[in-house]
């Protein structure tokens, strides 16, 4: 999943072991270029930032624009899974969970 802000590039990382985060947040280079460093931790969500990356698909498909809803799950599916079973059963509960929430 890429997002990016139109005055610079966005990057993501995946550190299991959490080295990279914590010695990275601090370098004076992150600071300098303005970095925003979003913390997401699926197995402590206490430790998160909070942030729910489910939030703007679901706006999306609320709004109507069921496609691109559905480009930005599966982005998500594509991070979070290897197998396509996986991926599938995930998009399927996800969208099983926006329709009765909508």
């Amino acid at each position: 999943m890429e997002f990016k802000n139109e005055n610079r590039n966005s990057e993501k990382k995946s550190d299991k072991e959490k080295d990279l985060v914590y010695s990275n947040y601090e370098k004076k280079e992150t600071k300098e270029n303005n970095y925003d460093i979003i913390f997401i931790n699926l197995k402590s969500v206490s430790r998160s930032n909070g942030w729910n990356p489910l939030t703007y698909p679901y706006k999306l498909f609320k709004n109507g624009e069921v496609d691109r809803s559905q480009e930005y799950v599966q982005k998500i599916a594509d991070l979070l899974f290897d197998s396509e079973p996986e991926k599938e059963l995930f998009m399927a509960l996800v969208y099983a969970h926006y329709e009765d929430a909508a």
